[in-house]
């Protein structure tokens, strides 16, 4: 049966080896106990890694990022996007 998710920011569903996210109005830290895959479909969102360069995502882009990462949306646009965490996986 499909099931709607009405999106908004921070967790939207948990599920035993996954975590669904939304991005849309701060940050989100993610842990380090498990890869993101991470969408931007609207505006642009960065993400940083410590000690690494902030990768920017255009609306339409992905990334999987192992472990732990902190997503933002760029700017004062409207910047939309959706996490899906997978635990387990690094």
């Amino acid at each position: 049966m499909l099931e709607l998710i009405e999106l908004g920011h921070g967790l939207l569903r948990e599920l035993p080896d996954c975590r669904l996210w939304g991005v849309d109005d701060g940050a989100l830290m993610l842990g380090e106990d498990a890869t993101q895959f991470v969408f931007c479909w609207q505006g642009a969102l960065t993400m940083r890694q410590a000690g690494a360069w902030p990768h920017v995502l255009t609306a339409g882009m992905w990334a999987s990022v192992p472990g732990k990462v902190d997503i933002r949306p760029v700017g004062t646009d409207l910047s939309r996007g959706i996490v899906i965490s997978r635990h387990g996986w690094l």
